[in-house]
Formats: structure tokens, sequence, C-alpha cells
């Protein structure tokens, strides 16, 4: 269910995108972020869309990318907490041809 742990302390994290996929459409993820330690506050999301394009970093839980070809990606976002702890979650997207 795209959950992993890396360290006992690291947030827990997990995704999901909008459907449909289409190229050339903005498709948004939403990243689910658990603090394990009280004391620890999730300070930033880096997504990796896996098209070759820059990774994004977003404060909010939200994001959105326009995969610009149809075809399968690797889409990671990476979590970090107040406590220099970082988890992430990779899941792979199928993305549409557009239709006239």
């Amino acid at each position: 269910n795209g959950l992993a742990m890396f360290h006992p302390t690291a947030p827990a994290v997990r995704f999901v995108g909008t459907n449909p996929r289409i190229a050339t459409s903005p498709v948004t993820f939403t990243v689910y972020a658990k603090k394990v330690i009280e004391s620890s506050h999730i300070v930033s999301r880096t997504w990796s869309w896996g098209d070759g394009t820059a990774p994004t970093t977003a404060p909010a839980g939200t994001a959105s990318h326009i995969f610009r070809h149809a075809g399968q990606y690797d889409v990671t976002v990476t979590v970090a907490d107040t406590l220099g702890q970082k988890v992430s979650s990779t899941r792979t997207i199928t993305v549409a041809k557009k239709t006239s």
C-alpha cells in the first residue's frame, strides 16, 4: 500500500494520485505522512516524478505534475521531519495517451 519505514523514528508515509492519469493533463498527488515521535513535525515533502524533470518540494501534502507523454513512471515522495529522519515511498503509475 505504499507504506515504507526506514528508521524506527521516521515518519510513516503513503500517497495516492488522481485518476484518470492522462498525458498533458495535471495529475494531483496527495501524501499522507504521520509523525512517529510526538515532538517531531513533518517539514518537507519532495516529489521525484520519474520522467526526467526536476524534483518538486512541497511544504503541504499535495503536489501536481504534468506528464508530457503516456507511459509508466516511478513516482517517489520523500518526507522529512524536524529530527532529520527521512522516509520514501515509490509507486509506479500509468499515464494514458490523450485522446481527441
